[in-house]
């Protein structure tokens, strides 16, 4: 599929200094482009919508200031099919103005494939810092599966550093205790972060202390090192020579590689965390002298 960036982002799709009242079209029709206003039970939600968990005190508050104020910004929705209209963008705007009472919403036509459904759901959301972690790295894991899309090119679309998309699809991989603390707000994104390259006994165990001891980002990072460093430690009872070969391996993969030796035999372990990385680590060994 070919991959069409956004251009200008989401600020290209929405008209700007313009009343939305005098923009409405009496006949209910406009081209893409322009704005209407739509039943709203005409809207059905957008299938790819990132966003998992809406608070009930933050749509109360959209809805107040919707009664008050009105919608200022406009629903994105998919062309119409058979008399209904697919959101894109402007969930919580939606679940609010049921919310309000209002019976039309202004909305705003454009033709869009799923993969970029996801995409405008995804920089909406990411743009107001809507998103808990999980529900980001949920949503990078969709584009990485079934969009075939690398870490590069997430990292492009929704200008985050590659790292920061592999550590973020890294927290999939977290015990479900912690994952579930994560969506209920317990934990924040830089906490989570600093969990996920411990082993999960020790995931778990520093968990808990965030938990009932309430341990601030730079906390949690001071102890991550802590148990890191007694993990080192005790590999240390290791073989100089083996432990050498372990540490030139690493730095020519660039992950971490553990080799276990029996007399003559052995195995040598290489970690990766996604497909992507795998695929890098194979096409260094490949083309190593």
């Amino acid at each position: 599929m070919k991959k069409i960036g956004l251009g200008r982002g989401l600020s290209s799709l929405i008209p700007k200094k313009q009343n939305i009242e005098d923009l409405e079209d009496k006949n209910n029709k406009a081209k893409e482009g322009g704005i209407l206003y739509i039943n709203i039970n005409l809207i059905d939600a957008n299938p790819y919508q990132p966003r998992e968990y809406f608070t009930e005190e933050s749509l109360s508050d959209l809805s107040a200031s919707i009664k008050k104020h009105g919608i200022l910004q406009p629903l994105l929705v998919n062309e119409p099919e058979q008399g209904r209209y697919e959101l894109i963008a402007g969930e919580r705007r939606l679940r609010a103005s049921k919310k309000a009472g209002l019976e039309k919403v202004p909305v705003i036509i454009k033709n869009v494939d799923n993969y970029h459904k996801l995409q405008i759901a995804l920089l909406e959301n990411i743009q107001r810092s809507d998103l808990n972690s999980l529900e980001e790295a949920k949503a990078f894991e969709k584009l990485s599966k079934e969009f075939k899309m690398t870490h590069k090119q997430i990292s492009k679309q929704v200008n985050k550093s590659r790292s920061f998309i592999t550590n973020s699809l890294r927290l999939l991989n977290l015990p479900n205790e912690i994952q579930k603390a994560i969506i209920a707000g317990k934990i924040g994104s830089s906490q989570s972060r600093s969990l996920v390259s411990l082993p999960e006994k020790d995931q778990k165990r520093l968990f808990k202390k965030i938990i009932s001891q309430g341990l601030t980002a730079h906390n949690i990072e001071d102890e991550s090192r802590k148990i890191l460093v007694k993990s080192h430690s005790r590999v240390i009872k290791k073989d100089p020579i083996i432990l050498d070969k372990e540490e030139r391996i690493e730095q020519a993969l660039g992950t971490k590689v553990s080799i276990k030796k029996r007399n003559k035999t052995g195995q040598i372990i290489i970690d990766f965390y996604s497909l992507e990385e795998l695929d890098n680590i194979v096409k260094r060994i490949i083309h190593a002298n």
